[in-house]
């Protein structure tokens, strides 16, 4: 399911410990902020058609701010994510080492402007079908 707008607002611990999105496809129930994707906040309606690679910037945008501890925006001039209030970028030079290395990779793809420009709701099901079904096959 794609949400459309997420943000730590709409992200809710349950009783049992489980991760849940609240406030599913309310897109325009207010601004995304540092969350919402370069192409949707600066390009829209033209990319208005792809909240998948929206759902997937705001998810790395979201793990930027918890690997980093700053709220990240979008410099639409020099096309990166930068701390909101010192404007230093966020993303590291060079890919980090350590424990945190793949995070830091799954956070940098994801936080590139239309990470996933061509994958859609259809092309995402078909793709998990097809992995799911050569995972049962091996």
């Amino acid at each position: 399911m794609l949400h459309g707008a997420i943000s730590p607002a709409a992200v809710r611990r349950r009783h049992d410990g489980a991760v849940a999105l609240t406030d599913v496809g309310f897109p325009n129930g207010g601004s995304l902020g540092p969350y919402g994707a370069p192409e949707m906040v600066h390009d829209a309606p033209a990319h208005a058609a792809a909240p998948l690679a929206a759902d997937c910037f705001s998810v790395g945008a979201l793990l930027l701010e918890v690997l980093t501890g700053k709220t990240p925006r979008w410099n639409q001039a020099l096309g990166r994510l930068e701390d909101e209030t010192t404007s230093e970028p966020l993303m590291p030079t060079a890919p980090p080492a350590g424990p945190l290395a793949a995070a830091w990779a799954l956070c940098s793809g994801l936080t590139q402007k239309a990470p996933l420009p061509s994958l859609t709701r259809t092309r995402a099901r078909t793709r998990a079908r097809t992995r799911t079904r050569t995972r049962a096959r091996a």
